[in-house]
């Protein structure tokens, strides 16, 4: 921190160079010597304490956490690794950011360093550590409490809910909640593997008038919250909008309302959360409407139910963002968001959001300019048995041109409208150099941390641009024709994808022969990563093989069919992450009708801020969902099917920003 200093020039013509002062001139410069003193004094504890938590000069922070491959034991620093641990971020269903080309990319002016990004972002101000020119900022431990009946309870009597609940949904750690429902309201408690929140609403009749002013409705919401303890200081409100959605037909009323949102900011820091299979961030975290004469109409809050422990704490070294923007070019981070709004597509009010529909995969950004970097805290919601972190991360907020790739011909005037429309994107990546994130935990040890071999940087193995093909045996070589060796490539299919019990899932992936084939190599990129693995997964004569995965994260396949002489590539197969549902759909009665029909009742529990459940149908669990049966606001849907065919379901439930899944249901044909 810098204070302005005022120089005081002595009066030469005065005895000791003094200048003439009064007695009460005297006493003023007495007391601000002494605050200034008392300033100091403050900021050298604060330095002293920080610095002493901090690697010397001589004993850099990217020396003492060094990853290497040689080395076993393996000792590190304790303090950075205090969390055994730190899960890398995967930022849901952004788009990497080799969506963009390198040569797109461009700063306007100069990237800022990481001190001036840690000075500019903050909302207040908070101690930072510095150290030789380096930065350190706290990583935080989350937890999230497993939601039992007596919370429930508890939580009910505060929007004046009393009695038994309803109990909805599976036992936990699956989808379960609490429900309060009479003629006055409605709320209920919700809780899962990875979520865990409430939602309350009013019941007709609605009041006729007008909604208060902007900043009346920020501080009826805001009392609200604080005298029912469920917002402390870490909440700002972000925003207010006037009635930009509706729940009348559970609530039985239309009032005019205002919708005031609080987002969460930890040590001055705003923060965002990312929902597992979501693919926009969760900025604002609690929702609070309201109506006329200052009534709150509805309250939501997502994750009500994971807690910060900001005394567990570790402080982690900080990329410079120059370092950071070199990650995003080679596509190690994501594009998270676009502003729909300021190109007039409108987004209900919500704002920016993640890029969906075919843009995902058929759009691309066209001189992407760099105007500022900004600093954040990055929380992604985990099955409740995992450990969570808040940990920094670097938003690049951008200018681009929005594009479609060159082999793709738009879809109708909606999509055509999209091409060369210019506006604001962002960029984000973590800001934690990449080997602090580790596969096995660490142990401490006497002196150090130990672990049996040294740390593997998680989602970053290494990769070969040509791998080379497995050896043979040249008098075993099957000869090829000509036309076999003109062949390029061949078609790679991905099969049966088989849940196992614990984070591991089987897929099968199948190809076509190529004649003269010795052996196929199967490889595999984690999405984000530029190339694949250096080793194949398997080299294998078949011509299909089930490999093990882990079910939340994305992967592409690519195999190679090898002879003594050369490789050819098939093309590539993309497996999304598993989406753990969330909201359960229920398979009710199955009515024959004239054959080969049958009627098939779909129900599901609900799930909070919904606008629209969407019903999907296929008929093969390798095929892709085609358009939705039908858009609804009922919790229920008749489908009519044809019962030669296996029939399997999925809902999705939408809000104005995204949508989420249920699980998937399976009719056999009859």
């Amino acid at each position: 921190m810098e204070t302005d200093k005022q120089q005081v020039i002595p009066d030469p013509t005065q005895p000791d160079g003094q200048s003439p002062v009064s007695s009460a001139e005297n006493k003023k410069k007495f007391i601000l010597s002494g605050l200034i003193l008392l300033v100091i004094l403050i900021i050298g504890a604060i330095t002293a304490f920080y610095l002493g938590k901090s690697p010397s000069k001589n004993e850099s922070p990217s020396q003492l956490n060094k990853v290497t491959s040689n080395q076993s034991p393996k000792v590190l620093e304790a303090k950075f690794a205090h969390f055994q641990y730190l899960s890398k971020p995967n930022f849901g269903k952004a788009v990497p950011s080799s969506f963009v080309q390198p040569s797109e990319y461009s700063v306007k002016g100069s990237l800022p360093s990481a001190q001036q990004v840690v000075s500019k972002s903050k909302i207040s101000l908070i101690p930072v550590a510095f150290a030789g020119g380096e930065v350190n900022l706290p990583v935080y431990r989350a937890s999230r409490h497993e939601i039992t009946k007596d919370d429930a309870i508890i939580l009910a009597s505060k929007f004046g809910m009393n009695g038994e609940p309803k109990k909805d949904g599976y036992e936990p750690p699956a989808y379960y909640g609490f429900i309060w429902d009479d003629n006055n309201g409605y709320f209920s408690v919700i809780g899962g593997s990875g979520t865990g929140g409430y939602e309350f609403y009013q019941k007709g009749p609605g009041l006729s008038g007008s909604a208060p002013s902007d900043d009346e409705a920020k501080g009826k919401a805001k009392e609200f919250l604080l005298s029912k303890g469920l917002i402390d200081d870490s909440y700002f409100i972000s925003g207010v909008l006037g009635n930009v959605s509706d729940i009348s037909k559970r609530t039985g009323f239309r009032e005019d309302h205002k919708q005031v949102y609080f987002r969460k900011k930890l040590q001055g820091y705003q923060v965002y959360d990312w929902i597992g299979g979501g693919g926009s961030p969760i900025a604002d975290k609690i929702e609070v409407w309201v109506g006329v004469n200052g009534r709150i109409l509805y309250a939501f809050d997502p994750s009500f139910w994971t807690t910060v422990d900001t005394n567990n704490k570790t402080d982690y070294l900080l990329k410079e963002p120059t370092a950071v923007f070199e990650g995003i070019k080679a596509g190690k981070g994501k594009l998270a968001w676009i502003d729909y709004d300021a190109i007039n597509i409108s987004t209900g009010g919500y704002g920016p959001s993640a890029p969906g529909g075919n843009f995902v995969f058929h759009g691309r950004l066209k001189n992407v300019e760099i105007e500022s970097v900004d600093l954040a805290y990055y929380h992604q919601q985990e099955a409740i048995e995992n450990s969570e972190f808040y940990q920094p991360i670097y938003l690049f907020k951008a200018q681009a041109t929005l594009d479609w790739k060159d082999d793709y011909t738009p879809q109708g005037a909606g999509e055509e409208f999209l091409r060369g429309k210019r506006t604001t994107v962002t960029l984000i990546a973590s800001a934690a150099p990449d080997n602090y994130f580790f596969e096995t935990p660490i142990t401490l040890a006497q002196g150090g941390v130990t672990q049996p071999s040294a740390p593997i940087p998680v989602y970053y193995p290494p990769v070969i641009k040509n791998p080379t093909p497995a050896p043979t045996n040249p008098t075993n070589t099957i000869p090829t024709t000509p036309a076999q060796q003109e062949k390029q490539s061949f078609i790679l299919k991905l099969g049966v994808v088989t849940d196992l019990d614990d984070l591991k899932r089987n897929v099968v992936l199948s190809w076509e022969d190529v004649s003269g084939t010795v052996k196929y190599n199967i490889y595999l990129k984690i999405a984000g990563d530029n190339e694949y693995n250096q080793a194949a997964l398997v080299g294998t004569g078949n011509l299909s093989e089930t490999v093990g995965v882990n079910k939340y994260i994305d992967y592409y396949f690519k195999v190679q069919a090898c002879n003594a002489n050369r490789c050819i590539e098939s093309n590539e197969v993309f497996l999304p992450q598993e989406q753990k549902p969330t909201f359960y759909m229920k398979l009710g009665t199955v009515t024959p009708g004239e054959d080969p029909k049958i009627e098939v009742v779909l129900s599901w529990s609900e799930y909070p801020g919904t606008v629209k459940y969407n019903v999907f149908l296929r008929n093969s669990p390798i095929e892709e969902y085609g358009a939705a049966l039908t858009g609804t606001g009922e919790l229920s849907y008749q489908a009519v099917v044809n019962r030669h065919n296996d029939n399997y379901f999925i809902v999705q439930a939408c809000n104005n920003e995204t949508c989420y899944p249920s699980n998937e249901i399976f009719l056999p044909k009859q």
